[in-house]
């Protein structure tokens, strides 16, 4: 996927456990709270909206997703770090990166803030 194609979220590859058994339970995780997902690897499929793509210990956030859906994804993030899953994931964009490990609610308000000032795939639509 190119780099203008939206957000990745990325669990380290050194972090314990198996990299993409961990990528697909924080996918399951992000679907249960609302946000779109594309079941596959590799780009997203010509037409798509919006939707996560799995990519070995990567998601990629394809598509405008609502003010909501962005909350219900870094809420998701956050209690994936809480709970000790992961000990570390980074979120970047075409020119920002932002590596988090730690859960806290002024990491959750920095995190939202830096999704809403993506600003390509976000939308003031509600889901």
């Amino acid at each position: 996927m190119s780099d203008d194609a939206g957000i990745t979220i990325s669990i380290s590859e050194q972090q314990r456990g198996d990299v993409e058994r961990a990528t697909a339970m924080l996918a399951r995780e992000l679907a249960r709270e609302g946000v779109p997902l594309t079941p596959s690897t590799g780009a997203a499929p010509a037409g798509a909206k919006s939707g996560i793509v799995l990519a070995g210990g990567s998601l990629v956030v394809s598509g405008a997703l609502s003010t909501v859906a962005v909350r219900a994804a870094v809420q998701v993030i956050l209690a994936f770090i809480r709970r000790g899953v992961v000990g570390e994931i980074t979120v970047k964009d075409r020119d920002r990166k932002l590596t988090i490990n730690n859960a806290s609610s002024e990491t959750e308000r920095i995190l939202v803030d830096w999704w809403l000032k993506q600003g390509t795939n976000v939308t003031d639509e509600e889901d």
